[in-house]
C-alpha cells in the first residue's frame, strides 16, 4: 500500500533562476542518499529544496514528505515531529525513531527536513538511523550547519548571480524586477533605473531574501533612492514580510537567528572578522582576531565552525564575510579600535615586507598579495589616517609604490600619499620617501610638472638615507627624459647609478629604471648600440634577481633599441619574449609596449597586414592596461605613427581599416597568441620556423623529446637531470622560438626533420 504524501506547499510566488542547481540536485539524489542544502540566511535553501522535491515526486512511489522544523525548539521532539508528519501509527511504547525505522524499512520515499541548523545533532542522529535501516529512503535537508554524518553530500547554495557572464543580467535582477512589479504595477527595467537596480542587487550580493525586501521598498523609494540608502541596509530593509517564519520576516531577524546559533567564540570571531574587507587568510585571522578569550591556536577551529554554519565563505586559501554579515558583525564588535589597529599593523608589516621582497623570486607571491589584499590595505590606510598615526600611514602608503607601478594604478597611490603628507606628523625620512613615491606616481600618471615639483621637494629635504637619495636623483632623471632634456637626464641617471652602488643597493629595482633611462638617452642621441648595451646591463640585474615584472620593460626597450640598430631578428625575438614573460599577468602596461614594437618590426620587414593587426590590438590594450605616460613617450610615439602611416599607405585605407579592426577585436590572449606566432589569413597563430642554431644542443635535444610527447618528468628521467632543469630548458625553448605551448614546439620539430 503506497504512503499518502504530506503534500508540498503550493508556490505563492514565481521560482526564479536556479535551473542548473535543480538539475544537479536531481542527479545527485539519484546517487546519494543524504543531501544537505547548506547556505546562509535568506539564500533560498527551502525554495530550492521544494522545487527539487516536486520534480522528484514521481521517482518515489511511497511519497515525498516535507517536515518543517523552523518552529521547533526542543531537539527531543524532532523524531516525534517527523513521525507525526508521516502519520506513523503508534504501538506499544516504541520510540518514534524505532517506529519510523520500521515504517520506512521497505518503502521508497523522499524525506525533506527543512531548517535543521538549530537542531542539527538530533537531525543527524535520526537521519543516520533511518538511512541505515531503509534502503529505499532518500533524505534532503536544508541547514545553515552541515549535519556531519557519514554519507552526507553537502551542496552549497550560493546567492543568485547579478551579472550574466554571457552578457546582460542574472536571476538576482529578474527576482528584483518580478517582486517589484508585484508592489509597483508595471515596473520594468529601463534606461534610467537599470543602473540603480544593478547596484542594489550587487550590494546585496544576490541574497534572495534581501533582494525581495529591497524590491518591496519601491512602494516608497525610487530605485536610485533605494541604492543610496543601503549603507544602512538593516534599517532600509526593515519591512516585515508577514506569512514567513518570524526569523525570516526582516533581514535583521534572519541574520540575528544565524548569530544566535553560533557559540560565544564564533560570535566573537564573526565580529572581529568584520574589520577585514574583501576577504582574509588564516594567518591574518590568527594575528588580528585572536584575543579576548580566543587563543591563536584556536582560531582555525572557530573559523571552521563559522564556515560550517555558512557565516564565512571559504574560497581557496581565503575566507570572506558577505557584506550584510560583515555589517552585522561590525555592530557586535566590543573593542573596534583594538581590532582595527591590529589589522592595520599587520598590513603595514606585510606591505613593508612586500616592498623589500617583490623584486626577486617571491615576486609573483607579493604582486598577488597586493592584488588580493587591496581592499584591506585601503581599510588599514583609512584607519591610520583617522586615528592620527601619521608615521604608520606614511610608511604604509609609501611601501605600496611597487604595486601601483606594476599594476598601472598610480593615481590611487598618489591619493593616499597626498592624504598622508597632508598630516603634520611623521619623521623627516618617512616624509622624504613619501615625496619620492608621490613624484613617481604623478610622473607615471603623466603629470611631469607636479612630479618634478615633488622630486625637488624631496631632494631639498636633506634626507640622510643614501638609497632614498639615489631614488630621488633617478626620478629627476626620468622626468628629464620626458621633458626631452636628454643631456641632463643621462647625467642624472648615471649619477643615480653611482649612488645606488655607494648605498650598497646595486640590484635595487630603481637601478633597472636608471639603466633604461640611459638607454632612452642613448637612443635619442643616435647611439642604438650603446642603448643595447645598457639594456643588457639592466637585463642582468633582473635575471639575477629572478624578476619578471621589470624584465618585461627591459626586453621591450631592448627590442626597441635593436630595431633602431637594424637587428630586426633580435628585436623580434626579444619583443616576443617580453610578451611571453608578461602573459602571467604582471607588467601589463609594458606588455602593450611590446605589441607596439612587434608591429614596427613587422612593418620594417614589409608585413604591413601583420603590423596593422598588431596596432589594432595594442590600441585596445592601451585603453585597458596602458599607462598614458608610456604611450606618450617620445621613443614610442613617433615610431608608432610612422608604422601606421606606412602600413596605411601600403594597404590602402580600407585594407588598413580591416586589419586594424581585426586586431582591435581580439582579447588579450588573442593578441598575445597572434603576436607570438605566425598568423595565417584567418588570424590563427601557427608555429614559425626558427633559424638554425638558435637553440643549444641540449635545448634541441629536449625540444625533440617534447615533440615525441614526453612530459618534463619523463624527459628528466631519460636525460638523468632534474625536473627543474628540464622546466628551465623548456621555458627557454618557448622564449627563443616565440611559442606559447608545447604543441607548437612539437609542430616545429616536425618541420625541421
Amino acid at each position: 500500500m503506497a504512503m499518502r504524501t504530506a503534500g508540498l506547499p503550493a508556490e505563492l510566488t514565481s521560482f526564479v533562476g536556479r535551473r542548473p542547481e535543480v538539475t544537479e540536485l536531481t542527479r545527485l539524489l539519484s546517487e546519494a542518499r543524504l543531501v544537505t542544502l547548506n547556505g546562509g540566511a535568506g539564500v533560498g535553501k527551502t525554495r530550492l529544496a521544494l522545487r527539487v522535491a516536486a520534480r522528484l515526486a514521481r521517482a518515489f512511489p511511497d511519497g515525498v514528505w516535507l517536515v518543517e522544523l523552523a518552529g521547533l525548539a526542543d531537539p527531543a521532539l524532532v523524531e516525534y515531529t517527523v513521525a507525526q508528519t508521516l502519520q506513523v501509527p503508534e504501538d506499544d511504547g516504541s520510540s518514534p525513531a524505532a517506529l519510523l525505522a520500521r515504517f520506512l524499512r521497505h518503502r521508497q520515499a523522499l524525506l525533506v527536513l527543512d531548517n535543521c541548523e538549530h537542531l542539527v545533532r538530533a537531525c543527524a542522529v535520526l537521519a543516520d538511523r533511518l538511512l541505515a535501516g531503509a534502503a529505499g529512503l532518500r533524505i534532503l535537508t536544508t541547514s545553515q550547519h552541515v549535519l556531519e554524518v557519514m554519507g552526507e553530500h553537502v551542496y552549497p547554495v550560493r546567492p543568485l548571480t547579478v551579472d550574466d557572464p554571457a552578457g546582460g543580467h542574472g536571476p538576482a535582477v529578474d527576482l528584483f524586477v518580478q517582486r517589484a512589479a508585484a508592489v509597483v504595477p508595471g515596473f520594468a527595467l529601463d534606461e534610467q533605473n537599470t543602473p540603480h537596480v544593478l547596484e542594489v542587487c550587487r550590494r546585496l550580493e544576490g541574497n534572495p531574501l534581501a533582494v525581495e525586501l529591497a524590491a518591496v521598498r519601491l512602494r516608497v523609494l525610487s530605485p536610485g533612492q533605494l541604492a543610496g540608502r543601503l549603507d544602512d541596509r538593516f534599517r532600509t530593509l526593515s519591512y516585515e514580510m508577514r506569512g514567513r517564519p518570524e526569523r525570516q520576516r526582516t533581514l535583521r531577524a534572519a541574520v540575528e537567528w544565524s548569530y544566535q546559533l553560533c557559540t560565544p567564540a564564533e560570535q566573537q570571531m564573526w565580529a572581529a572578522a568584520s574589520v577585514f574587507a574583501g576577504g582574509f587568510d588564516l594567518e591574518s585571522a590568527e594575528e588580528v582576531c585572536a584575543g579576548a578569550g580566543i587563543e591563536p591556536l584556536d582560531v582555525l577551529d572557530v573559523l571552521d565552525g563559522l564556515v560550517s554554519k555558512s557565516i564565512l565563505l571559504f574560497e581557496p586559501t581565503r575566507y570572506r564575510l558577505q557584506e550584510t554579515l560583515r555589517e552585522f558583525g561590525a555592530e557586535k564588535l566590543d573593542d573596534p579600535s583594538r581590532v582595527r589597529r591590529a589589522h592595520a599593523r599587520r598590513y603595514l608589516r606585510l606591505a613593508e615586507q612586500a616592498e623589500r621582497e617583490w623584486f626577486g623570486p617571491a615576486q609573483a607571491r607579493w604582486l598577488g598579495w597586493a592584488r588580493d589584499e587591496h581592499d584591506n590595505v585601503r581599510v588599514a590606510l583609512d584607519f591610520l589616517l583617522g586615528s592620527g598615526d601619521d608615521q604608520a600611514a606614511l610608511r604604509l602608503a609609501t611601501a605600496l609604490w611597487f604595486d601601483w607601478m606594476a599594476a598601472a594604478q598610480p593615481l590611487e597611490g598618489r591619493l593616499w600619499l597626498a592624504r598622508a603628507l597632508d598630516r603634520p606628523g611623521g619623521d623627516q625620512d618617512s616624509r622624504t620617501r613619501a615625496l619620492w613615491a608621490s613624484s613617481l606616481a604623478l610622473t607615471l600618471a603623466g603629470d611631469m610638472e607636479a612630479g618634478l615639483s615633488l622630486a625637488e621637494q624631496a631632494s631639498a629635504s636633506g634626507s640622510g638615507d643614501p638609497l632614498t637619495v639615489a631614488r630621488i636623483v633617478n626620478r629627476r632623471a626620468g622626468i628629464a627624459v620626458h621633458l626631452r632634456d636628454f643631456a641632463t637626464s643621462e647625467r642624472l641617471a648615471r649619477e643615480s647609478i653611482a649612488r645606488f652602488a655607494e648605498a650598497g643597493a646595486p640590484a635595487d629595482p630603481m637601478m633597472v629604471i636608471a639603466r633604461l633611462t640611459v638607454t632612452a638617452c642613448r637612443l635619442a642621441q643616435g647611439d642604438p648600440r650603446g642603448a643595447v648595451a645598457e639594456c643588457h646591463r639592466a637585463e642582468e640585474i633582473c635575471r639575477a634577481a629572478q624578476d619578471r615584472s621589470l624584465l618585461v620593460l627591459v626586453l621591450v626597450f631592448l627590442a626597441r633599441a635593436e630595431w633602431s640598430a637594424g637587428s630586426l631578428a633580435d628585436a623580434d625575438e626579444h619583443g616576443r619574449q617580453a610578451l611571453l614573460t608578461a602573459r602571467s599577468g604582471a607588467a601589463r602596461p609594458y606588455l602593450v609596449q611590446a605589441v607596439d614594437v612587434l608591429a614596427w618590426i613587422a612593418g620594417s620587414l614589409g608585413d604591413h597586414t601583420r603590423a596593422a593587426v598588431l596596432l589594432g590590438g595594442s590600441d585596445v590594450l592601451w585603453q585597458n592596461f596602458g599607462l598614458q605616460v608610456l604611450r606618450d613617450s617620445p621613443h614610442f610615439t613617433m615610431p608608432r605613427r610612422e608604422c601606421e602611416r606606412n602600413s596605411r599607405a601600403t594597404l590602402g585605407a580600407d585594407g588598413f581599416r580591416a586589419a586594424f579592426g581585426r586586431g582591435a577585436s581580439l582579447d588579450l590572449d588573442g593578441v598575445i597568441a597572434f603576436a607570438t606566432g605566425r598568423p595565417t589569413a584567418a588570424g590563427v597563430p601557427q608555429p614559425r620556423s626558427a633559424p638554425s642554431g638558435v637553440l643549444t644542443r641540449r635545448e634541441t635535444e629536449i625540444a625533440d623529446l617534447v615533440g615525441r610527447g614526453m612530459t618534463n618528468r619523463e624527459i628528466a628521467e631519460k636525460l638523468v637531470i632534474s625536473r627543474r632543469t628540464v622546466e628551465s630548458h623548456v621555458e627557454n625553448i618557448l622564449g627563443k622560438l616565440g611559442f606559447t605551448s608545447r604543441s607548437q614546439v612539437a609542430a616545429w620539430t616536425v618541420t625541421r626533420t
